[in-house]
């Protein structure tokens, strides 16, 4: 999905889970690995799910399945971080 001109920035919250997956050494992650970075207290997991969500309607970030995870999700993201800034 491409990001609209009023989806452009993203708050504190999505900054820092952005922050989170840019800093991962795989091209992708699942909320699970996200939340494994967090230290406590820690998001629920569907709280982070939400945001995942978010994130993917604006634009920032891409779902895909990997086939040896069965239902798990694992988000890319679209834009580096110098891209965004």
């Amino acid at each position: 999905m491409k990001r609209d001109k009023d989806n452009q920035t993203l708050t504190r919250v999505e900054m820092e889970i952005m922050n989170r997956l840019w800093a991962t050494d795989k091209p992708s992650a699942s909320v699970r690995e996200l939340l494994a970075e967090y230290p406590d207290p820690k998001p629920a997991y569907t709280t982070l799910g939400t945001y995942m969500k978010i994130l993917t309607q604006k634009g920032f970030v891409k779902p895909e399945k990997h086939e040896d995870d069965g239902k798990t999700f694992f988000f890319r993201p679209l834009i580096t971080q110098d891209e965004y800034r």
